[in-house]
């Protein structure tokens, strides 16, 4: 197995990025693509209508619209738990959550449009899905669920066709804190926890190993009243994460590049039409 592979890499041969060219020997991390609606290898997000169950895909060329599609209406009863690249052809499909039975369902996707239907792992007791992330780099994306009451989280290790191999306990979340997504903070190949607290706006990265089990914890930056940590997203074709913020009252979103979690720069993206917010990444 390759370097790529075997950390969760895939090479992207010669494409653009925003706008710089990235050579056919660069990598970029899966982790950062959850979005990825057209297959451009730039990161896209998604609004949900809460009246009408819709959904809209909002292409982009780093923070800017490029253009936008329909997305999946999510069926009465199921929650849109996040994206991710489940199929393995490099278009984001949809991960649902049914908080009466916990069971999940992947709605597989090719540009944004449904293509096929899946049943996925039942969640334990008490627990929603908050990541889909491949935490012990197998090629294959697992399921995180928290428990929101205690801050137990647990990992479902999954196959290609989302059966689920073995369950592990994950770390516990800190008091107050949520998960919004993950990444590799400290570029050691392991994708690592981006927490959020609603009340005191603070950030944390809990850096893992493939266990996952956290080896370090950082604080990352203040974020702004009135705004929530939407998750993390790769913005510029450094390879390292950026964060996505989102304001609910006026429906905006901002991308703050980061280094690390030192915040660098930031910039405004889409704003959500009245009677939408921001679906994924998730904005809790």
């Amino acid at each position: 197995m390759g370097v790529h592979a075997r950390f969760g890499f895939r090479s992207l041969g010669s494409v653009t990025i925003g706008n710089a060219n990235v050579q056919r020997d660069a990598v970029i991390p899966q982790g950062l693509l959850p979005t990825d609606f057209n297959d451009d290898f730039r990161p896209d997000i998604l609004f949900q209508n809460l009246t009408t169950r819709e959904t809209s895909v909002r292409l982009l060329d780093g923070s800017t619209q490029i253009g936008s599609a329909v997305g999946l209406t999510i069926p009465v009863g199921w929650t849109l738990a996040g994206v991710a690249d489940l199929s393995r052809n490099s278009s984001a499909d949809y991960i649902l959550f049914n908080p009466a039975t916990r069971q999940t369902e992947v709605r597989y996707a090719v540009r944004g449009v449904q293509s096929g239907v899946a049943a996925g792992p039942t969640l334990p007791m008490g627990q929603t899905l908050a990541a889909i992330e491949d935490f012990d780099r197998d090629g294959n994306r697992d399921f995180l669920s928290v428990n929101a009451a205690t801050g137990a989280t647990t990992v479902q290790f999954l196959n290609n066709l989302i059966g689920v191999i073995r369950t592990a306990a994950g770390p516990t979340i800190p008091a107050g804190f949520i998960v919004t997504g993950t990444a590799d903070f400290n570029r050691d190949g392991f994708a690592d926890f981006v927490l959020f607290n609603p009340t005191t706006n603070a950030s944390q990265i809990q850096y893992l190993n493939g266990t996952p089990a956290v080896i370090g914890t950082i604080a990352g930056p203040a974020i702004p009243a009135g705004w929530t940590l939407a998750g993390p997203m790769l913005i510029n074709p450094d390879s390292k994460p950026d964060l996505l913020l989102f304001n609910k009252s006026l429906g905006a979103t901002s991308f703050w590049v980061m280094d690390g979690v030192t915040f660098q720069s930031s910039t405004r993206g889409p704003i959500a039409p009245a009677g939408w917010t921001l679906a994924a990444p998730r904005a809790q």
